[in-house]
């Protein structure tokens, strides 16, 4: 690991138990390595924003949490700038900002695997805002955020590449609950977007001139008072494969304008389309957030096959989550 690392070990770091000062400034090549989420947390307590990055290259931050970060701008947690650092281990909660609670992504590319975002507050993004950032994200979990505007991710101009990530129980007061949409393009692969709600429109997702790519991905139990409670879609041209759209209120989607592309999924009310069904899909538990099949489910091997994706059976699954017998 090129550059200078600081070992962050177990304990925490905040104005009251060492007089730490916050913000941190990143600077390029510094490397903050702890000890494990549960022990070495980074709390700013309310005193500022608790880590900033300008212009920073080669960083990795692991193995940590940073909360208690306020911020009445940009990302409560982190504000990233021309930054593309690598998170991994890595749980940011309990922050505050104007825009993107737990973190601001402004011309920033980050790779965040194994990261968690949760209970943070915004007026837009209460998880994430982005503008004109792409950023890879494995295995994130973006869950209980609230905000004015988009609870879990704001994007803008954005396109970012979400796989194996859950976005669950965001709530926003009035556009989308999960994740909205403007002039962003992203790639969902194997994303399940549950229970979020939204006051107005979007429970799950609003898109506004927006054509992301959505595979292998479960809309399931979001809320719109108004409309969309799985999507709601303004010039936009959205591309669903091998997914699912359930149990969303008022309906799965709302088209103010725009052409869906939808196939080899499920989708509650039905929607026209090679390979698409309307059944149960019978999800294991979803009232306690599982949206794994039930063997016998109608999503069982009736996907279809997409170049070097991997699948259990005679053909892949709708939905986030491959069903597998055990000699699989």
């Amino acid at each position: 690991m090129e550059g200078d690392t600081v070992l962050v070990a177990a304990g925490t770091y905040s104005p009251s138990t060492n007089s730490e000062v916050f913000p941190i400034e990143m600077a390029s090549g510094i490397h903050l390595i702890g000890s494990g989420e549960d022990v070495s947390i980074i709390d700013a307590q309310q005193t500022s924003r608790v880590i900033t990055m300008e212009e920073c290259d080669n960083n990795i931050i692991s193995d940590l949490t940073i909360t208690g970060g306020l911020a009445d701008s940009y990302g409560g947690g982190m504000n990233l700038h021309t930054s593309d650092p690598i998170l991994t281990n890595v749980t940011i909660s309990n922050n505050t900002a104007n825009w993107g609670g737990g973190m601001h992504l402004s011309n920033s590319n980050p790779t965040l695997t194994h990261v968690t975002i949760s209970n943070n507050q915004a007026l837009q993004g209460g998880g994430m805002r982005l503008v004109s950032s792409d950023p890879i994200l494995t295995n994130v979990t973006i869950s209980n955020n609230t905000a004015s505007e988009s609870g879990g991710m704001r994007l803008f101009n954005s396109n970012p590449i979400l796989t194996h990530v859950t976005i669950s129980n965001n709530t926003a007061e009035y556009y989308g609950g999960g994740m909205w949409l403007d002039y962003s393009d992203p790639i969902l692969t194997h994303v399940t977007i549950s229970n979020n709600t939204a006051e107005y429109y979007g429970g799950g997702m609003r898109l506004s001139n927006s054509n992301p790519i959505l595979t292998n991905v479960t809309i399931a139990n979001n809320t719109a008072n108004n409309g969309g409670g799985g999507m709601y879609l303004n010039y936009s041209d959205p591309n669903l494969t091998n997914s699912i759209i359930w149990d969303n209120s008022p309906q799965s989607i709302y088209t103010s304008s725009g052409t869906p592309l939808i196939t080899y999924s499920d989708i509650e009310g039905g929607w026209e389309g090679e390979g698409n069904i309307d059944d149960n899909p019978l999800f294991f538990d979803p009232d306690n957030g599982d949206y794994t099949l039930q063997a016998g489910s109608p999503c069982i091997d009736n996907g279809t096959v997409i170049e070097g994706m991997e699948y259990c059976g005679d053909f892949p699954d709708m939905g986030a989550y491959e069903y597998c017998e055990e000699e699989c």
